[in-house]
């Protein structure tokens, strides 16, 4: 059975390197419905986002091979508190024919307003460019009814309001249910007098597999000024499911404490098997140790009955030399239907020596993973 290429997925990475492709070749490569969009799907096109949206370059690759190349150039034209035409982040790849989208995300708070493009290069020739603009808004959203009633503030000291978690910076899809491979996102607005207000965020497994209760997973502690604000929670590896409790202090003083669980979402009943890595896309020199040139090729074949399923891969340095213990490294993944497939990881210098693992998730669930070394 023929294997398929998915393409990586661009994330904004703070690591000491960055995964970018290093090959060139000729095609007959095209790219058909480019768009700006709020999802992954393109299913909301746009031209104008709000400062909390994560912007999607979606569209599709026809006639190429799979040696094709993509690079998708971010730029700030025109934007508050930026030098002009400052580019922001570059994502490189290659693909086949088919879909593709490529994610630009903001650790630091909102996005600045002005205007902005991203330039995509095809064969690294440019190909198209979209221009599209971040606009200030208010955002008034109804407020859950709360788990547990927090004192009411000081007068005169800052407090928060409206808190309720999302799957999404944006806050389009609220929710208290998260898959192991999400972000959990805790949105509020913040009433600070002063203009602005120290945050601390804690989650904590209440009752979560194999973890013991009361566990602290995760800390924030940050400065923010007053307005519509959102901090997230991440984890490398996936969540264990379970009962969560996020808790919040402004300038010390306890707010609403929210409760979230991870459940099971991969429903459809899709398997993966089959799941080794290789030296070749083709999957006949199967290995677990690879040298620090070179690509690291991901096996696996995918059941899926019915519809199209979500699969990704994500890397995780474990082990690393001169690299933080567990940090992300990249990741590729796609809508995919049964069949045979291959994720390719691959680095434009030496890849630091250590341990590596990626993790397989189905419709945001784990369930696999391989380890690898570098050597």
């Amino acid at each position: 059975m023929q294997k398929r290429f998915v393409s990586f997925v661009a994330i904004i990475l703070a690591l000491t390197f960055s995964i970018l492709a290093c090959q060139i070749s000729f095609s007959t490569a095209k790219v058909e419905n480019l768009r700006m969009a709020r999802d992954e799907e393109g299913n909301q096109p746009t031209t104008q986002f709000d400062p909390q949206d994560i912007f999607y370059l979606v569209g599709e690759l026809a006639n190429a091979p799979d040696d094709t190349r993509l690079k998708a150039v971010w730029i700030a034209v025109d934007v508050e508190g930026v030098a002009a035409n400052s580019e922001i982040q570059t994502y490189e790849t290659t693909s086949g024919s088919g879909k593709f989208w490529v994610r630009l995300s903001r650790d630091a708070g909102p996005w600045p307003a002005g205007k902005y493009k991203v330039d995509l290069y095809l064969n690294d020739e440019l190909n198209q460019s979209l221009a599209f603009e971040v606009k200030a808004s208010q955002v008034s959203l109804p407020s859950p009814a709360p788990t547990e009633a927090a004192p009411a503030p000081p007068s005169g000291a800052a407090g928060l309001s409206n808190i309720h978690t999302s799957l999404d910076e944006a806050d389009a899809r609220p929710s208290s249910q998260f898959a192991q491979a999400d972000t959990i996102y805790t949105h509020f607005n913040l009433d600070a007098p002063q203009g602005s207000a120290q945050i601390n965020g804690t989650l904590t497994a209440v009752s979560a597999e194999g973890v013991e209760p009361e566990t602290v997973f995760t800390e924030l502690n940050e400065s923010f000024p007053a307005g519509v604000q959102w901090i997230r929670f991440t984890n490398t590896m996936p969540w264990p499911k379970g009962v969560y409790r996020i808790d919040l202090t402004v300038d010390g003083e306890p707010a609403q404490p929210l409760e979230v669980e991870v459940v099971s979402t991969n429903t459809s009943g899709a398997q993966i098997q089959n799941v080794y890595t290789s030296l070749d896309q083709n999957g006949d020199q199967a290995a677990t140790v690879f040298p620090t040139t070179g690509s690291i090729y991901v096996q696996f074949s995918l059941t899926a009955p019915g519809s199209e399923v979500e699969v990704r891969g994500v890397m995780v340095a474990q082990v690393v030399q001169d690299v933080e213990p567990n940090s992300h490294v990249t990741e590729a993944g796609g809508a995919l239907a049964s069949g045979s497939y291959w994720f390719e990881y691959f680095n434009d210098g030496p890849w630091p020596v250590g341990k590596y693992v990626v993790y397989i998730y189905l419709d945001g669930e784990f369930v696999q993973q391989v380890e690898v070394n570098v050597q």
